[in-house]
């Protein structure tokens, strides 16, 4: 490979772990390459970006399949790879990666797709599911050169439900920076937290309800729920309706999710539907106990009684007794955060997510 190398990063708007992927790909790229940007985002993202020295495109991806919008993406997209002289072009998401790969392939360059999450989760209509599948099917098959899926789980429903050839796919863990010093200082009472976009695959009502069982026992606790999203007015309805409003902050959306996690003695994450959650390890690296839900790639992290809890979806009696157990015996949460800390720094770092990812290039290029 001689020069160096334009890759055209795509994504459709997003306040999860997308949005942060991207960025630790891009604050710890190598000199090999030259980054651009095509999606939409904040003034403030957007001079972080310049800071960073890459180029923002800002283009509109509609969230739903809208015939209009994703050619209207795919047009602007295209223009910017063969304006530019993008080379290779990495798109994020099935909505991102609609017009991205499409694009790509009228402008002759080869195209990575990295799977973050399931399309397949039972929150989207049953025919909604069948047609993105189709499209999933197709497009991978005729239109990608490399598929990155964040977790083995994710590897096998693109084999099983979409017919993906296993050897187009390679699995590349998300990976987060790990904090240089992290002090544990239990709280009193026990803080309890989560950060999540407010949207139905993230089970939050589940995390409310089992606050209200242990807040019916007379369980003394402090609860922040930070993140933002759709189902924002509708969660913060269901606490006043389960009488722990005084019980639970809601802050929005967390610029510095370091303060956040230095706030809290527990994480939970009760999803219904994942792939390998950013705020799970993010979570781990500041030695925090976690507790979390045995589905998608989630069981590949956590070994349950090691380095957190596992509990079943949609199920707030067993988070109630996995939070009761941890709140009550500190040294036990202490020990699962410490192992949750060694977990994280060996398999789960960031720089090795960002080397991989451009070993993948590197591989189409030659």
């Amino acid at each position: 490979m001689s020069g160096k190398v334009k890759v055209l990063q795509v994504m459709r708007p997003s306040a999860g772990g997308i949005k942060k992927h991207i960025f630790s790909l891009l604050q710890k790229k190598s000199g090999d390459f030259i980054f651009g940007f095509a999606g939409e985002l904040t003034e403030a993202e957007q001079k972080t970006l310049k800071d960073l020295g890459v180029t923002y495109y800002s283009v509109a991806i509609p969230a739903g399949i809208s015939l209009k919008g994703d050619l209207k993406a795919c047009y602007s997209l295209y223009r910017i790879i063969k304006k530019e002289g993008y080379r290779i072009v990495h798109c994020h998401g099935f909505k991102a990666a609609l017009p991205g790969r499409m694009a790509a392939f009228l402008a002759g360059v080869p195209v990575v797709y990295t799977v973050h999450n399931s399309i397949w989760h039972e929150n989207v209509a049953t025919f909604k599911r069948i047609i993105a599948s189709l499209i999933e099917r197709f497009l991978t098959k005729f239109y990608t050169h490399k598929v990155i899926a964040v977790s083995e789980n994710l590897k096998k429903e693109l084999i099983l439900r979409h017919g993906v050839f296993a050897e187009k796919i390679t699995v590349i863990p998300n990976g987060v920076e790990i904090p240089e010093e992290v002090k544990t200082i239990p709280h009193q009472p026990v803080v309890i937290g989560t950060l999540a976009r407010f949207a139905p695959q993230k089970g939050l009502n589940y995390l409310l309800e089992a606050l209200a069982l242990l807040s019916n026992r007379g369980v003394k606790f402090r609860a922040i729920i930070g993140g933002d999203g759709p189902l924002k007015d509708e969660l913060k309805e269901l606490a006043k309706e389960l009488g722990i409003e005084s019980l639970v902050t809601f802050p929005g959306y967390i610029p510095n999710p370091a303060e956040f996690y230095r706030e809290i003695d527990i994480f939970v994450l009760p999803s219904l539907s994942e792939g390998l959650p950013l705020s799970l390890l993010e979570a781990m690296s500041w030695k925090l106990a976690v507790i979390a839900t045995n589905v998608g790639g989630i069981p590949e992290i956590i070994n349950s009684g090691e380095n957190g809890l596992l509990v079943p979806s949609r199920d707030a009696t067993a988070l109630t007794e996995a939070l009761y157990t941890l709140i009550f015996n500190e040294s036990l949460r202490l020990s699962l955060g410490e192992r949750a800390y060694i977990t994280v720094r060996e398999k789960y770092n960031v720089a090795y997510m960002v080397r991989r990812n451009e070993e993948i290039y590197r591989g189409l290029l030659k």
